[in-house]
């Protein structure tokens, strides 16, 4: 991802990383592409050796070296083939921690599932309500593609979709934790530890 989106933003304009930093927070792609300073600085360290783009000057403001990348014709066939690899290829959304979680919530008291769930709740709606801010925000101006909507729309529509989850579980949280509770004790039944395998009864 940080490659995609870097290559990307070069394939437009010679950068400096601060200056990707700030187009990152500008467009809102910060809210989605989960990209650390860190990371950025070290594809294009990366990159360089690698020959995708290439430094096309230094520029000095202040106390502060700043290198300017620019993308070079390596570098505009990897960003092609990424971006048709990234079309190409279905990418699956699940909240993993979470699904896990779930499974194994009948390990902790139920107060604290409770709390827990409440304030997975509390984030996730105002996480929401930054995207529906930045969406409002983006899709004023005219000069924005066409996508942008859908890709704001899309990304609010996974968080609604965990958040539905994630209030199902606390509306029937005594009913799961019970079930779960049942269901372990028959599956404990079923075990003779002391041989180390299944039998029947």
């Amino acid at each position: 991802m940080v490659r995609l989106i870097v290559l990307g933003l070069l394939s437009l304009q010679a950068m400096h990383g601060y200056e990707i930093q700030r187009v990152l927070k500008e467009d809102r792609i910060d809210l989605w592409a989960n990209l650390l300073p860190n990371s950025i600085y070290h594809a294009l360290r990366q990159m360089v050796k690698e020959g995708f783009i290439k430094i096309q000057a230094e520029e000095k403001t202040g106390n502060r070296n700043r290198v300017i990348y620019a993308i070079t014709e390596q570098g505009e066939q990897e960003f092609r083939k990424l971006l048709e690899v990234a079309i190409r290829k279905p990418d699956l959304h699940f909240p993993a921690g979470l699904y896990t979680a779930f499974s194994f919530s009948d390990q902790l008291l139920l107060e604290t599932v409770e709390i827990a769930v409440l304030d997975h709740i509390e984030a996730l709606e105002r996480k929401i309500l930054i995207w529906q801010q930045g969406e409002s925000r983006k899709i004023q101006p005219s000069d924005h593609p066409p996508t942008l909507k859908a890709i704001f729309r899309n990304g609010i529509e996974h968080m609604q979709a965990d958040l539905k989850l994630l209030r199902y579980f606390k509306e029937n949280i005594n009913e799961i934790l019970a079930n779960k509770n049942n269901n372990k004790r028959y599956i404990t039944q079923g075990v003779d530890y002391n041989q180390g395998e299944e039998r029947c009864r």
